[in-house]
């Protein structure tokens, strides 16, 4: 007789040989559906005592839940470091105060009294070892030129003393004094002079024109300082740029302290009398004019000691007054400025009536630009009148001289 594979219940054998009468199919039929009915109603007895898969269990039905739950904190409390059994004084801790262990627990303290004297080598120090690669040995010793060098670094450019004075047609002497540029310092320690007209030749009483070309007229020479580099002495030179061309062998190039002028005959050094960073010279005529100036860049006359390759502050008289029934304005600026009305320098003169006006005036600095150039601008109406713009002194402010 055929069954089911788990719960052996009888099913026809369509494989019976001879076949099986109908009436025992029957027979079997009955038979199987008795058991399928028990099995079922087994099974709907067992699942009356279970409960559903998404059902909801009070806490109070689980034995021992509330008890057990009732023994346990709340999941939001905080605790203080002082709540732990092992540690002490952590409230009253410094800001910045770390635990330390101890035999007794935890304790505050500061981090140098945690650690408390102790060694480290050399290489457990950050870069210690690279920063003492970098020095030099203790029984280094240094020149005095060395030393100079080393100080000039810490403080900017600077001139101090090294004023100058005509001794002669083609000789400058320089007082004593110190200079630093280029990086490095130099001292004079007295008077030294040098000669325009001769070719540069070590020390005082010599040549001192580092540039090849002869002595010309209306000319700008520039002071230059020069350091011996085999002792750090102090000489000087002219030469025709603000940083020379040419430094003579063995000497290093310092920086400029001065300047002069040349004038037209016989080519000998314009006379001056100097303060500070300031040359004086009578009052000359820049602009002397009764006409229309329009405003532009006027070049200073070769006749007056303006240098030349650095701008400078000059010192600017004006002078002017009006015809009859003229009028008469001026202004004159620096350089690099926009426009000459805008400038420190604004003078007019004006009349009313029949009678000419008076001579009338104003005065100032103005900075000249490298090509020794100011600005200016005139105008008359009417009858007119007559300007003129005197020039008396320069400065030569680009210098950082100290005191």
């Amino acid at each position: 007789m055929n069954e089911t594979e788990h719960l052996n219940i009888p099913i026809p054998n369509p494989a019976a040989d001879p076949p099986t009468h109908v009436n025992a199919e029957f027979e079997r039929l009955r038979l199987a559906w008795q058991m399928v009915d028990l099995i079922l109603y087994n099974l709907q007895i067992a699942l009356a005592d279970k409960a559903d898969v998404d059902h909801i269990q009070a806490m109070e039905t689980v034995t021992g839940l509330v008890d057990a739950l009732a023994g346990k904190m709340a999941a939001s409390r905080t605790f203080k470091l002082d709540d732990l059994t092992d540690v002490a004084g952590a409230d009253e801790a410094a800001p910045n105060y770390v635990l330390v262990k101890t035999p007794g627990g935890w304790v505050p303290s500061t981090a140098i009294a945690a650690l408390g004297l102790h060694n480290h080598l050399i290489d457990e120090v950050s870069g210690l070892v690279e920063a003492l690669l970098a020095k030099a040995d203790q029984a280094t010793t240094y020149t005095k030129t060395e030393v100079s060098n080393l100080l000039s670094l810490q403080v900017p450019s600077y001139v101090k003393g090294l004023i100058t004075s005509k001794s002669s047609a083609y000789v400058i002497s320089v007082a004593a004094g110190d200079i630093k540029g280029n990086g490095i310092r130099v001292v004079n320690a007295g008077a030294f002079t040098k000669t325009l007209n001769a070719v540069w030749a070590a020390g005082s009483g010599n040549g001192g024109r580092l540039d090849a070309a002869a002595v010309t007229a209306n000319t700008t020479y520039h002071l230059q300082a020069l350091r011996k580099d085999s002792d750090g002495s102090f000489d000087w030179g002219y030469s025709l740029l603000p940083i020379p061309a040419s430094v003579p062998a063995g000497y290093t190039w310092v920086g400029r302290f001065d300047w002069c002028y040349t004038n037209a005959t016989p080519n000998a050094i314009w006379d001056y009398t100097q303060t500070d960073s300031i040359k004086a010279f009578p009052p000359t005529a820049w602009i002397n004019t009764t006409g229309a100036v329009a405003d532009a860049l006027y070049t200073i006359p070769a006749v007056i000691p303006a240098p030349n390759g650095v701008k400078s502050l000059i010192t600017c008289l004006v002078s002017m007054s009006s015809n009859a029934n003229g009028s008469v304005s001026a202004a004159f600026n620096d350089a690099d400025a926009q426009a000459a009305n805008s400038g420190p320098i604004y003078v007019q003169a004006y009349v009313g009536g029949v009678v000419a006006s008076a001579a009338t005036g104003g005065g100032g600095k103005l900075k000249t630009n490298t090509s020794r150039q100011l600005r200016a601008v005139a105008n008359f109406a009417a009858s007119g009148g007559s300007v003129v713009a005197y020039l008396s002194s320069v400065e030569d402010f680009t210098l950082n001289r100290i005191y």
